[in-house]
This record gives C-alpha cells, structure tokens and sequence, in this order.
C-alpha cells in the first residue's frame, strides 16, 4: 500500500463561485530566516479556466530582496480586476502572510489584505 488515507470529510461545504482562484503557496529559505517566493496559480473561469503561474521571487538573500518581492506580490493583488478566492496549500501559509503582514512595512491596502486572509477563514475545513 502506499500509506495514503482517504480524507475524512466531516460536514457539508462548498467551493465559492468566483471568476478568479488564486492557488497561493510560499518557499522560504529557514537557514536565512527568508521568504525566498511568493507563487500563485492564477485560474480564470472566463478563459475556459486556463492556468497562469506568477513568481515573485527574491533576487538574493537580504531583507530588502524579501520586501521588493512582497510588494510585487501584493501590486499584483491589487491590479486582479475581479473578485477571487484564494486556496493557500497549507495553514504554514497563511501563518507566512500574516507574520509578513506584521515584518514587512510595505503599503498594502486594508481591503485587500484582509479579502485575501478573510478568504482562508471562510472555508478552511
């Protein structure tokens, strides 16, 4: 056997229908204390749910490469033109957006954080 189980469904839920979702996964580097990636998998349903990745990647390992790719990241959330949801792959990354949220003094815009994180909390299961 290959040692995987089945998941354990325990109550009723659903997918939200939104034209965009956003598959959001973080790499750090835990020997630098560094995010080194923000990735997303960007799904659009009017585009018979074509698939485009984005990388915002840190070009080195330093404070201020960590935070140009957080702001590049979040400029990208900014200019998505309509409503989505986010699936982050783990809790591990919504804890990471969080504490970037709390380190990094980048301009982000209350709405669209709190769309992104409040997506997480609305349908973990």
């Amino acid at each position: 056997t290959s040692g995987l189980k089945d998941p354990i469904i325990t109550g009723n839920f659903s997918f939200p229908d939104r034209p965009i979702e956003l598959f959001f996964d973080i790499e750090t580097d835990p020997t630098q204390d560094i995010v080194c990636l923000h990735g997303v998998v960007e799904r659009r349903k009017e585009k018979n749910s074509e698939e485009k990745f984005h990388a915002f990647v840190a070009q080195d390992v330093s404070p201020a490469a960590e935070c140009e790719a957080w702001r590049q990241f979040w400029e990208y959330i900014r200019n998505l033109d309509d409503e989505y949801v986010v699936y982050y792959y783990s809790k591990y990354e919504y804890d990471g957006i969080i504490q970037l949220i709390k380190n990094l003094l980048v301009d982000i815009h209350h709405q669209q954080h709190s769309h992104f994180l409040n997506e997480y909390h609305h349908h973990q299961h």
